[in-house]
C-alpha cells in the first residue's frame, strides 16, 4: 500500500474491481425494510466501469428495472 499522501482512492477502487469476481448486492424489501442480499458476479468495461452481472430472476433486478436511478434507498 502507498503512503496516504500519495493514496489514489481511484484507481486503488477499479483495482479492486478488475479484480474481483463476485460481490454481495443488497436491497430493503418493500413493506417490511428487512435487508435481501444476493451474491452477483462482478466485471469491468474497458474503461473500469463496474458491470454487474445478475439474474432477471433475482428480487434486485425487478426493483431496477421499476427504479432505474439506480440509487441504494430506492425501494
Amino acid at each position: 500500500m502507498k503512503p496516504a499522501s500519495e493514496f489514489d482512492s481511484k484507481a486503488a477502487g477499479k483495482k479492486l474491481l478488475r479484480e474481483g469476481r463476485s460481490g454481495a448486492l443488497a436491497s430493503l424489501m418493500a413493506g417490511s425494510g428487512d435487508p435481501y442480499c444476493s451474491l452477483v458476479n462482478v466485471a469491468t468495461a474497458a474503461d473500469g466501469s463496474p458491470l454487474l452481472l445478475i439474474s432477471s430472476l433475482a428480487v434486485h433486478t425487478r426493483k431496477r428495472a421499476r427504479r432505474p436511478s439506480g440509487l441504494a434507498h430506492d425501494r
